[in-house]
């Protein structure tokens, strides 16, 4: 009898441990299971984030492109880029400039790619002067440029045609300080990270 009950209690303990095993291994891969999935929403949400930020990014550029396809609507940039008037198209860029926010160069050329106006005085450089002229010759170009050859002039250009009629008229040409996307993705960036924004060609932007 006591045999009997020493072998009861002996199988019982190993039912136990069996149950507790299997108890132990389903535990087990629930958890690894269950890390995988919320490092896999993690990487997820992580990545939706950035992506919310890129877009916040492009709506920076979206809004300055939206501002000079505006300004090349009107009748005065119109008129003054057919008839070619270089004193009132540097007094238009200037009054302009004061204007537009953080804004570095303002022209207008005409229907020939000519620039009204002595291009240092309007602030186009000469790579800025290389875009305008491939633009002109229809010429696949990066857009916006980035130039940041000259320290504290750091630049994008947006470049427009201005159409009358449904026919080129000539071409608005503007950049802006890339202290406007620096300042924007200060804004977004989380505290401990790091965003960078490159351009299309490579260049780093902010």
């Amino acid at each position: 009898m006591a045999q009997a009950q020493t072998s009861l209690t002996s199988l019982t303990l190993k039912y136990m441990l069996f149950i507790f095993g299997i108890v132990f291994l389903v535990s087990y891969l629930s958890f690894i299971v269950l890390k995988s999935y919320m490092q896999e929403q993690y990487v997820s949400m992580q990545i939706n984030n950035i992506q919310v930020k890129a877009n916040e990014i492009s709506e920076v550029i979206r809004y300055y492109r939206d501002i000079v396809k505006q300004l090349s609507h009107q009748k005065k940039v119109k008129d003054i880029a057919q008839f070619g008037d270089k004193k009132e198209a540097v007094a238009w860029a200037k009054n302009m400039q004061n204007l537009l926010p953080l804004n570095i160069g303002l022209a207008i050329l005409d229907s020939d790619g000519e620039i009204l106006g002595e291009p240092p005085d309007l602030r186009v450089g000469d790579l800025c002067m290389e875009d305008l002229n491939s633009f002109y010759r229809n010429e696949t170009i990066t857009q916006p440029s980035v130039h940041k050859q000259i320290k504290k002039w750091e630049h994008f250009d947006i470049i427009q045609s201005i159409t009358d009629n449904g026919e080129k008229a000539g071409i608005l040409f503007a950049s802006f300080s890339l202290n406007i996307i620096q300042n924007k993705l200060n804004n977004i960036i989380e505290k401990g990270q790091k965003l960078t924004v490159i351009s299309s060609d490579g260049q780093q932007v902010a």
